[in-house]
């Protein structure tokens, strides 16, 4: 990045978006670029020489409720740090003449909750800082976008703003994307922390290695080593649990009362909660007391005990202060695993390992463990003399009320539509990457469990369920996607789950309201009953991806290049690879090239489209979004008889009677899929804009 600031002559370098998935390390880039531009502005006021860009870091999650650029300055200048500027044209001039750098970090911060046009404008608010003469950063989470494709799209100023003041000639942008550690960067990097011994013995670990790849992790493996040595599990949640363990334990004073582990662990997964909930990223000192009275009742009634909260506060490392006296994540990761392990535990199926954390409580008597809900566990009460009441230890956790989970689980969708395209909690979404290994390993308990909460939704409305139903279904689709099968689920509310990859053969959901859903070929729908389910917005993504390339070997192929491979080639694509003379319209090329890139063979197919593939048994099964099917020897590419039919129709019988929200095009696909019971449409794919 050093040299694209030191081009102070090129105009045209004004801009940069850097782009990471969480823990690569963006905040920490950012600050520590800082730190050095403000050395280097500091050696030259003292050398009395020409002065560089001063430069100024502003996190969008302090300013997500700005609504203008200059309202956002406004707070920055004038409120939070009182720079007694004249006014917001003296930062205007100052941004023209070259004076400021202007690091916006968390794009993905500001804009979580919002639509894609809005995220667009606030894009295209926050360029109207890019001005000639200035200079700008911006951060932004990969994951933030369904996409990486739509994310580099607007990152480079191609998505154009609704805001007609924002209209005329675009400024510069480019792209940059922060890699993973690789494995010298986490040799080094450890090398600084530990010894060499520990240093071999994270680097001889494959998961260990492929953890440290987040920067984030780095200090999380090494607080958490004395557990992995002891051969506990190792993931990314665990990782977490054992360094949080850690932390706490050494954060609590042992002479001072109220500070148990488990009381800790309550705090921080309220505190963590209602920062991501309200997207209030910081909280001020001064409201501790009414967080500690509304989470812990009676318990916190004494000015002591609401001291020895503060001063616990100021000593632990998982929350940082400023001088404001407002307390923030040491990392925004930190919040989301705390989350995570609040819903597991509401849900009542979090891993016995993780509830651990919590059985390290105080005031215990000697009963037999108890099973607790996980906020009627934290709600001690008091005797007449205002002394905590002993209470049986705890033994897991079993559900909340279904009205409580609406307020939590299922107060926001985890499956968001974002401009007819969705954006929801998949492996790279960092919530829902911890929560999945906190899930108790008792499969069966575990599915019947979140099956029966979701069952809870039958004969409710939206206002008393909120979203639960669709949460807990993408939940449980990450968790065992075939847990569906056979299930009756008639009647329950299921808007906004994430069905896909799931397989709900035989599935009972007559009258089941799937609205705002998503689903596509992928999702095994045999023998699903549908009748009169409501299909509103329901996002049945069947032509969202194009088949670019296949493993002949079953192998992952990580790169475009890697050979031998199926490759397939649209007419109006440049044929690189293989000599192909050009494809007529309607037609595409399956063609399968050696790893010397030689052409092994080809067939082409008139069609618009492949809606389905299946490879199995050493024969490439094709479905065309005609309706056609074919079936090519991998070896040979030789065309045989199409069989096994069946994997490619993968809605074979799925009963449509009544479904409310289908559009014509999701008809014709159903159709084509082998559902059954549909209306009749008129839609051809041969007069569809996305194909032709």
């Amino acid at each position: 990045m050093t040299p694209w600031l030191s081009l102070t002559d090129d105009p045209s370098k004004e801009h940069i978006s850097i782009l990471g998935e969480f823990g690569t390390g963006k905040t920490w880039l950012t600050l520590h670029y800082a730190w050095s531009a403000l050395q280097k502005y500091r050696a030259a006021k003292e050398q009395g020489i020409e002065r560089p860009r001063i430069p100024l870091v502003i996190p969008l999650r302090d300013y997500a409720k700005a609504i203008s650029v200059e309202s956002l300055f406004s707070e920055f200048f004038f409120r939070k740090y009182e720079i007694p500027l004249p006014g917001y044209s003296v930062f205007e001039q100052l941004n023209r003449m070259g004076k400021l750098l202007l690091i916006f970090d968390g794009f993905d911060e500001m804009a979580d909750r919002v639509d894609s046009q809005k995220m667009i404008n606030n894009f295209w608010e926050l360029a109207r800082v890019v001005v000639p003469g200035s200079k700008a950063i911006l951060t932004c989470r990969t994951e933030h976008f369904p996409e990486a494709k739509e994310g580099r799209a607007l990152l480079n100023a191609e998505l154009r703003a609704s805001i007609s003041a924002l209209s005329g000639e675009p400024p510069q942008f480019e792209v940059l994307e922060l890699e993973k550690f690789n494995d010298e960067q986490i040799r080094q990097v450890l090398s600084f922390r530990t010894g060499a011994s520990t240093v071999e013995e994270i680097m001889d670990n494959p998961q260990l290695l492929d953890l440290a790849r987040r920067p984030v992790m780095t200090e999380l493996i090494l607080e958490a080593l004395p557990e992995i040595e002891a051969g506990k599990p190792i993931d990314m949640s665990r990782i977490y649990l054992y360094a949080v363990r850690e932390k706490m334990k050494r954060d609590i004073k042992a002479e001072r009362t109220f500070t148990s582990l488990a009381d800790k662990l309550y705090f921080l997964c309220e505190l963590s909660w209602e920062m991501l909930s309200t997207d209030r990223m910081s909280l001020n000192y001064r409201l501790f007391p009414e967080q500690l009275h509304r989470l812990f009742g009676d318990v916190v009634q004494e000015q002591k005990n609401l001291d020895h909260w503060h001063y616990d506060m100021m000593g632990q490392t998982m929350l940082i202060r400023n001088a404001d006296g407002d307390y923030m994540p040491a990392h925004r990761s930190l919040l989301e695993f705390f989350v995570a392990y609040k819903f597991a535990a509401e849900l009542g199926v979090l891993a016995q390992d993780f509830t651990e954390l919590a059985q390290e409580q105080s005031y215990l008597n000697q009963d037999e463990a108890s099973d607790y809900t996980w906020s009627s566990y934290f709600r001690r009460q008091c005797d007449e003399n205002g002394k905590v009441e002993f209470m049986p230890p705890l033994k897991s956790f079993i559900p909340e009320d279904i009205n409580l989970l609406a307020e939590t689980v299922g107060k926001k969708p985890v499956v968001t539509i974002i401009s007819q395209k969705y954006r929801y909690l998949d492996d790279q979404n960092a919530i829902l990457e911890l929560m999945k290994n906190m899930l108790s390993p008792q499969k069966e308990a575990t599915k019947e469990r979140l099956l029966s909460i979701i069952r809870e939704t039958r004969n409710k409305s939206v206002d008393e369920v909120g979203v639960v139903g669709g949460n807990i279904a993408t939940i449980l689709c990450k968790y065992e996607p075939k847990a569906f099968q056979n299930q009756d689920l008639h009647g329950v509310k299921l808007s906004h789950a994430n069905f896909l990859g799931a397989d709900l053969t035989g599935c009972n959901l007559n009258y089941a309201d799937l609205s705002n859903s998503r689903l596509n070929q992928q999702s095994i729908m045999r023998k699903v009953s549908l009748k009169n389910s409501n299909f509103l917005n329901t996002n049945l993504s069947f032509t969202n991806s194009w088949i670019s390339v296949i493993s002949v070997e079953d192998l992952p192929i990580d790169d475009e290049k890697d050979l031998p491979a199926i490759r397939f080639y649209y007419s109006n694509d440049e044929f690189t690879d293989c000599n192909i003379t050009n494809l007529n319209t309607n037609e595409i090329a399956v063609v399968c090239l050696d790893k010397n890139h030689s052409l092994r063979w080809i067939q082409r197919i008139k069609t618009v489209f492949f809606l389905q593939y299946e490879k199995y048994d050493n024969f490439l099964h094709l479905l065309t979004i005609e309706g056609e099917q074919y079936s090519i020897e991998v070896q040979t590419g030789k065309m045989n008889h199409a069989e096994h039919l069946d994997l490619l129709q993968t809605w074979q019988y799925a009963d449509f009677t009544g479904v409310q929200g289908l559009s014509q095009r999701d008809i014709y696909l159903l159709n084509i899929l082998g559902s059954v019971n549909l209306p009749i449409t008129s839609y051809t794919p041969q007069n569809d804009k996305q194909f032709n």
